[in-house]
């Protein structure tokens, strides 16, 4: 199954999702935000504590999506 979850918020709320698992730190966030699998099959994006989010999410997520898809990181040599 797959499946990508986008949220937004002041809090992270992941403490009903993800709590049981034991991934996240002492504030909620997630131990690793920066889209590296924490778990298999998990990966949190955006979980950072800095200010001007926006445009290291767009890297975050480039680099994650080529993680999650080969060819396209063989596409994206080619360019």
């Amino acid at each position: 199954m797959d499946a990508i979850i986008l949220a937004t918020g002041y809090t992270t709320g992941l403490r009903a999702l993800l709590g049981h698992l034991h991934v996240l730190d002492e504030l909620g966030f997630p131990l690793d935000g920066h889209g590296r699998e924490i778990l298999p099959g998990l990966r949190c994006l955006g979980y950072v504590r800095r200010p001007g989010l926006t445009g290291y999410d767009a890297r975050l997520a480039r680099r994650m999506s080529r993680d999650l898809c080969p060819r396209r990181r063989r596409t994206d040599r080619r360019r």
